[in-house]
């Protein structure tokens, strides 16, 4: 074990090669007081690197970061990890005539809390945060000038 937390930022990842034994390496390295950022630009370049390891890779990350992007693989990854959400759904019907009369029904039904197409569509200002054991958020980025 280490005398002090080391945190490698392993920045394009994707271009770095892929690193032997990196799915045993991940998953163990935090009992030595190492942690690891992998950065991406897309889901499927980890995928195309780490083929059928890469969702054992992503499953060691405890918060993972989406700060936009439109590319389809990984605005469905962001939105299946996020979740559903329950919405009431009202609808209402009208008959016309002599005898005319309405209803009005509430159902529930479930959604996704962003859909792949309205995370492509955030704005670049926000991005999505998910961290392991807390419900993920919708933050504004912190930039500085």
């Amino acid at each position: 074990m280490l005398d002090r937390d080391v945190h490698c930022m392993l920045d394009e990842f994707a271009n770095i090669g892929k690193i032997p034994n990196f799915v045993r390496l991940i998953a163990t390295i935090r009992s030595r007081r190492i942690s690891c950022s992998i950065i991406l630009q897309t889901v499927s370049q980890g995928k195309s690197l780490y083929r059928d390891d890469w969702e054992t890779i992503a499953g060691n990350c405890d918060s993972q970061l989406f700060l936009g992007g439109n590319e389809p693989s990984t605005t469905k990854y962001i939105s299946d990890r996020l979740g559903d959400q329950t919405i009431d759904v009202i609808e209402t019907s009208e008959t016309k005539g002599l005898n005319g009369s309405w209803t009005r029904s509430t159902r529930k039904n479930a959604r996704k809390l962003l859909t792949p197409d309205e995370l492509g569509r955030i704005p670049t200002s926000r991005c999505v945060y998910l961290l392991r054991g807390i419900p993920p958020f919708l933050s504004e980025k912190l930039c500085h000038l």
